[in-house]
């Protein structure tokens, strides 16, 4: 993992290259193994690296290609290296046989279209001296970031906002309406290359961006296809995920496994120990010890296994985390308002594990987005069915469908009327809180939150909105919030369900098969079973804290409902006499919109620290 500064322009004799080097230092937490530099008459470059193996110079950055004439920087890691090496070395020697010269083989046949032999997570840069041009890439899911602005004249590329900070005066910094307004309303963010700062914008996945002659041109070099045609090889599926966990969890490596009380992190851990590459003796397996978040959970169900391997924390033992002084450097982090408080329990968790010099990370990010985890993609698939006119096949999903969605047929059939009339995304959630707002701002901020989708789309609609989540929703926050908060504390987070390959072949597969027999992530449970994991998956997951109530009802007092008055910026947003009442009502342990309520409180936090 690392973290890189490029500047790129025609006013770079205006810019204090010794400044450069100095502020370029200050964000070391991305890299503080080794910070390297390259600068000529029309590049800055910056980069800092966290070596989780072998900690040689020869993976020093920038990487300067042996002829001088590519300046590399990569941010991630390439999981098909090896094997790609070994086809490249009938055209070149190897020196070092690592990432980065592979980058430089690889660019020096291909060109540009290096970036389609490549699968893992990254965030690349290289400068070409000879032709004065950029090239800039983001993996195939957008796990690693590229942010980006421009400035007198000059480009400014980053693997966080904080750099560009440091280099760009706070005035341009100004914050992106839209975005706030989406996120406030419909608890939207991340979902497309806009920021919550007006003149700064992210590369999203699968893109290639080329600079040259100060003009900057982005394009997909890759879109996830969907198909609907093909039952599941689970012998092909299983041997595809066998051997692609192999390339996260090595046994040379320290690492951690981050747990919840689902099926995702478990099923990653279980396999892990199945091919013999976790190491008791080094490694842990974190989650919190909280038995009422556990009762009649999937976790529950296995603690006699899990007893064996997972080290247990309690990130609720210490009062302290509750004060409300405790959630002041969050937002400081993740660089964005943030949903709910579980993202600063997420933070604990990391920087108890920097206390204990872990840097790798391994969580099962992605997959409720590829195998319809999340309870809407029932709903979706019945939309699917609805569009065939198969009224029995649609029963008989329903009927099989109560048991896990804890719903009778009816009232599964009135939350599916509900939502097919606002098919758009948090829609109705929206309906529900719209009179908190002040109606002026609704109006200047009108729904841009729909969903356009053709008539092919509606025959896979299933898909079509697990892609969605994929690449426009859910996991892009996810992704985003995840690279900060584990690299605030130098540590490398790895997410095994998301490879190309792996997805490419997942929706291939057959609609029907996703939630089959009224069951989520059938597919998953089903290469689990063939890979021999012994843990009955077949009740509900249990959420692990934070709790939002619990944060709110500590963070809640009469300071904070002044700050709320006493805030100008919200005078225009929210209608304050609701959304203070309602704030006095969570106190008196009254039910609220306590979801809405840490949203506003999160944007607040942010605002103030941040434009």
């Amino acid at each position: 993992m690392c973290g890189f500064i490029t500047i790129v322009g025609k006013n770079l004799r205006n810019l204090n290259k010794n400044y450069f080097f100095y502020t370029s230092k200050n964000n070391t937490h991305r890299g503080p193994d080794q910070q390297g530099h390259y600068c000529d008459n029309y590049i800055f470059c910056s980069a800092q690296t966290l070596k989780i193996t072998k900690k040689s110079k020869f993976s020093d950055q920038p990487y300067k290609s042996k002829n001088g004439r590519l300046i590399i920087t990569l941010n991630g890691q390439i999981y098909n290296y090896i094997e790609l090496i070994d086809d490249l070395k009938k055209d070149f020697n190897f020196k070092y046989e690592n990432e980065l010269e592979l980058i430089e083989k690889l660019f020096l046949k291909y060109g540009k279209n290096f970036v389609n032999f490549l699968n893992g997570m990254f965030a690349i840069s290289i400068w070409d001296v000879k032709k004065k041009t950029l090239y800039l890439v983001t993996d195939h899911f957008g796990i690693k970031p590229i942010y980006y602005t421009k400035f007198q004249n000059n480009w400014y590329f980053s693997s966080e906002i904080k750099d560009l900070k440091f280099m760009i005066p706070y005035f341009h910094f100004q914050e992106d309406e839209e975005t706030v307004s989406n996120f406030l309303k419909f608890s939207i963010s991340n979902n497309n290359e806009s920021t919550f700062y007006k003149n700064i914008k992210k590369f999203s996945n699968a893109k290639i961006g080329i600079l040259k002659n100060n003009e900057l041109i982005k394009k997909s070099y890759w879109d996830l296809k969907i198909e609907n045609n093909q039952e599941p090889d689970y012998d092909k599926l299983t041997e595809l995920y066998s051997n692609n966990f192999k390339l996260y969890s090595s046994t040379s490596i320290k690492k951690s496994f981050a747990l919840s009380s689902g099926f995702d992190s478990n099923f990653i851990l279980q396999q892990s120990v199945n091919d013999k590459s976790y190491n008791i003796n080094k490694d842990i397996s974190v989650i919190s010890n909280l038995k009422k978040y556990h009762k009649n959970s999937e976790y529950h169900q296995n603690i006699n296994f899990f007893d064996n391997y997972p080290f247990k924390i309690d990130l609720y033992s210490s009062k302290k985390i509750l004060e409300p002084n405790s959630l002041e450097d969050l937002e400081y982090v993740t660089e964005q308002p943030v949903h709910s408080s579980n993202i600063y329990v997420s933070l604990l968790l990391r920087k108890y594990l920097k206390s204990k010099n872990y840097n790798v990370l391994i969580t099962g990010h992605g997959s409720d987005e590829i195998f319809g985890g999340y309870n809407r993609a029932f709903y979706d698939y019945m939309f699917e069915l609805d569009n065939f006119k198969n009224k029995d096949y649609l029963f008989n999903f329903v009927k099989a469908s109560q048991n896990y969605l804890g719903k009778s047929k009816n009232q599964i059939f009135k939350n599916f009327k509900l939502i097919k009339k606002n098919i758009n995304y948090n829609q109705n959630y929206f309906e529900n809180i719209k009179f908190f707002f002040n109606k002026d701002y609704l109006k200047k901020n009108q729904s841009k939150n729909k969903f356009n989708f053709s008539s092919a789309d509606k025959k896979n609609f299933l898909k079509f909105k697990l892609k969605q989540q994929i690449f426009n929703h859910d996991l892009p926050y996810s992704l985003a919030i995840e690279d900060k908060i584990s690299m605030a504390n130098s540590i490398e987070t790895r997410v095994p369900f998301l490879n190309k390959i792996l997805v490419e072949n997942i929706f291939k597969l057959d609609s029907k098969y996703f939630l089959e027999s009224g069951i989520n992530k059938s597919i998953l449970r089903n290469i689990s079973k063939k890979l021999n994991h012994f843990q009955n998956w077949s009740v509900k997951k249990y959420q692990l804290p934070g709790d939002d109530y619990l944060f709110l009802k500590k963070q809640i007092n009469n300071t904070t409902i002044e700050k709320i008055y006493d805030d100008n910026n919200l005078d225009k947003i929210i209608n304050k006499k609701m959304i203070t009442k309602e704030m006095k009502n969570l106190k008196k342990n009254q039910l609220s919109n306590n979801f809405l309520i840490f949203r506003i409180l999160s944007y607040q936090r942010w605002k103030n620290q941040n434009v």
